[in-house]
């Protein structure tokens, strides 16, 4: 299955937020999945966080590593 990860759900994975039900959690952990997130969401949180309307653990390079590290899909 294929899954795109908003702006929200993405932090939330990555930075092991608890409103992330665990129903997506698991879809996100099958190994059949393929979990893609877009650029937009990258640059999204990056002019938020900038202008002051986002905190996030870590900065941009940060979150973009724990993308990859996940293998997680940027398109």
């Amino acid at each position: 299955m294929i899954y795109l990860l908003d702006t929200h759900s993405l932090l939330w994975y990555i930075q092991g937020n608890t409103q992330l039900s665990s129903t997506a959690i698991d879809h996100i952990l099958e190994p059949q999945s393929e979990v893609h997130v877009s650029i937009v969401s990258l640059w999204e949180i990056t002019i938020k966080t900038n202008i002051g309307k986002l905190q996030v653990k870590g900065d941009i390079s940060q979150i973009k590593k724990d993308i990859d590290e996940l293998s997680l899909v940027v398109f």
